[in-house]
């Protein structure tokens, strides 16, 4: 019996673990991207910065 409480335990403690995806946002010549939410409509929003040389 205590085993099988031992299991349950083990089993429960698993399920309650939150589970996340990371997916890199890379915005092609910017130099910092930031990723600030998820907008109502399911967009990611935040922001970029890209600098330019003058030669």
């Amino acid at each position: 019996m205590k085993v099988l409480g031992v299991c349950l335990f083990a089993v429960l403690a698993q399920l309650s673990y939150a589970q996340f995806t990371y997916t890199a946002v890379n915005i092609p010549g910017a130099t910092e991207t930031e990723v600030r939410g998820v907008n109502s409509s399911g967009e990611i929003v935040g922001y970029y910065k890209t600098t330019s040389a003058a030669t």
